[in-house]
Order: C-alpha cells, then sequence, then structure tokens
C-alpha cells in the first residue's frame, strides 16, 4: 500500500513538471510558429491577426512574470 501511494505522488509532481516544462517550451516556440503561419496565411483579416498578436504580447509577459519568479 505504501508503495502504491508513494508512486502516486511521485507522478502527479512529475506531470506539474512536465507541464512547466511545456509551457517555457511554449515560450520560446511561440514567435517562430505564429511567423511560420504568418508566411503562409497572408490573407487573414486585419482583425483576427491583430487579436492574435494581442493574445501572443499578453501570453509573452505571463511567460516572463513565470520565469522571473
Amino acid at each position: 500500500m505504501k508503495d502504491a501511494s508513494g508512486s502516486e505522488e511521485h507522478k502527479t509532481s512529475r506531470s506539474q513538471e512536465d507541464q512547466d516544462r511545456m509551457k517555457r517550451n511554449l515560450c520560446f516556440t511561440w514567435g517562430d510558429s505564429t511567423k511560420k503561419l504568418k508566411e503562409k496565411r497572408r490573407t487573414a483579416t486585419k482583425g483576427r491577426a491583430h487579436r492574435r498578436g494581442l493574445k501572443r504580447q499578453k501570453f509573452k509577459a505571463e511567460c516572463l512574470k513565470q520565469e522571473k519568479l
């Protein structure tokens, strides 16, 4: 019984680490991926692109906050 509970705890902590790593990776790859998308889709409506840019700014700001902590 002890072993089982211990492994479960380990699992949860590991998944949290993975989530953090995924977020950090997103931070770095976010700009590149959007750049590629922009090259592919130059005909996107301005409003949509603008909203997307604002979302990206907000996301990057959150990322920086996370890294400072």
